[in-house]
Parts: structure tokens; C-alpha cells; sequence
């Protein structure tokens, strides 16, 4: 039998299929117990599918927005559907709670989002950022029902430069706990923050950067004429990078 440890809490495996995950006795919220599909590798929580035997996390998302040419910029790749979808790619239904169990349950360890603050008018880092690295794919159906699968790093341009963002690595941050109305929250849940491109410090997953949202000169874009259309249903794919 396998211990997971959530959010500093262990769980079985055996357990799994029999009752809620409770991130903790202090927190209201717990998450549920995944449902087997088909077979003991393959897992369903809402709106996250977890294929153990592969290492895969799919996640149901939406495409909100398809270029930058009216002079948006970006700030995230995805983010949930009441977080900041002005400066997404993607919206996601799923809770980011949901999301870092799916990331434990295939073997990968979360890290610490980026700490830093504002001194002098300028960002300090006191903590740089870490994790486990994670490759993540787009897949969707295109306008002839050809199945698609693309790096997301190919969705997002610097807006200056007109170059691709460099690489599809980003770090499995893990977010962190905040204290909230008298209880203890898991704070991307609250602020919706799913897979950042600049560091806010709560972030689930983020770009090995020392890009923050306050010293990024609005520089990411979504890049035109690659990105499916607004309303598009995407599986957005984790996995390990380190898996060949």
C-alpha cells in the first residue's frame, strides 16, 4: 500500500476507493474519493482524469481567449473560471485543490510558489520557486475533426520579440495554504490561480522565471493564428517532464 502525503496529510491508496480525502480536520472543504474508470490505473474526479499506469492528469478546459491583438497581454495559460480569465488562455472548471492530488497521485512532488515582495519600487525574490517539472499538452478536435495535440508553449508569444515562449517547462508549485475568514484555504482555490506564466505566489503550477505579475512588462501574448477558437473544448495533459 502506497502513502500519498496531502497537503502534509498521508493517504492511502487503499482508501482511495472508499470515502473522502480530507485535506485536514480544520478545513471544511474535502476532496473525494476518485472514481475507477475502467481500471484500477485510470481515476475520475470532477472535471480531472488521472491515469496512474501512464502518469497522465487530463483536465477539462475551455479556450477564452484566442490572440492578443487588441492589446491584451497574458498572464496565465489557465485559470479557473472565476479567476482571471482577462489574462488566460485557458478556463478550467476543475478546483486546483483537485488538481495538485491528481499531480500526487502520478508520482509527481509539489514544491513552494516564488516569495518575493516590492522594495525600493523594485521586485525582491526571497524565495525562488520549485517543483517537480511538468510538460503540459493541449488536445482538442479541430474544424475537421482532427484530433490535435500541441505543447502549449506554442500558444503563447512574447509580444516584442514575436518568439514562441522557449520551452514547456513548468514548475509543480503547489500553491499554498492561506488563513481566511478563520480557517486555513487552499489559496489557488480561492484566487483561481492554475498554471501561471509570471509568479503571483500562489500559484499551482509556474514557469521557472523571476517574472512576477508586478516586472513583466506585459510581454506574453497568445499567439495568432495558432490557438483554436473562444468556446473550444481543450484537454489540457500533465505529465512528469522527466518521462520519456
Amino acid at each position: 500500500m502506497r502513502t500519498f502525503h496531502l497537503f502534509g496529510f498521508g493517504v492511502s491508496v487503499a482508501c482511495m476507493a472508499v470515502g473522502c480525502m480530507p485535506i485536514g480536520k480544520h478545513i471544511k472543504e474535502s476532496i473525494p474519493a476518485p472514481v475507477l474508470v475502467g481500471s484500477t490505473d485510470l481515476l475520475q474526479l470532477p472535471h480531472v482524469t488521472v491515469d496512474r499506469k501512464n502518469q497522465l492528469v487530463d483536465i477539462e478546459a475551455m479556450v477564452v481567449m484566442q490572440s492578443t491583438l487588441d492589446g491584451q497581454w497574458l498572464e496565465l495559460l489557465a485559470c479557473t473560471e472565476n479567476g482571471r480569465t482577462h489574462e488566460s488562455i485557458l478556463a478550467v472548471k476543475a478546483r486546483p485543490s483537485h488538481i495538485h492530488y491528481a499531480l500526487l497521485l502520478v508520482g509527481s512532488d509539489p514544491g513552494t510558489p516564488m516569495v518575493w515582495g516590492i522594495h525600493h519600487d523594485h521586485v525582491k525574490i526571497e524565495k525562488h520557486p520549485s517543483g517537480t517539472s511538468i510538460a503540459i499538452s493541449a488536445i482538442y478536435q479541430d474544424e475537421n475533426g482532427k484530433v490535435v495535440h500541441v505543447p502549449v508553449n506554442q500558444w503563447v508569444v512574447n509580444r516584442y520579440t514575436n518568439k514562441p515562449l522557449a520551452d514547456n517547462i513548468w514548475l509543480f508549485t503547489g500553491s499554498r495554504f492561506i488563513e481566511s475568514s478563520g480557517r486555513r484555504i487552499y489559496q489557488a482555490d480561492r484566487d483561481g490561480t492554475i498554471v501561471s506564466l509570471v509568479h503571483f505566489g500562489d500559484d499551482l503550477l509556474a514557469r521557472p522565471t523571476e517574472l512576477t505579475n508586478r516586472n513583466d512588462g506585459e510581454a506574453w501574448g497568445a499567439a495568432d493564428g495558432v490557438i483554436p477558437p473562444v468556446g473550444t473544448l481543450v484537454t489540457l495533459r500533465l505529465r512528469p517532464a522527466d518521462l520519456p
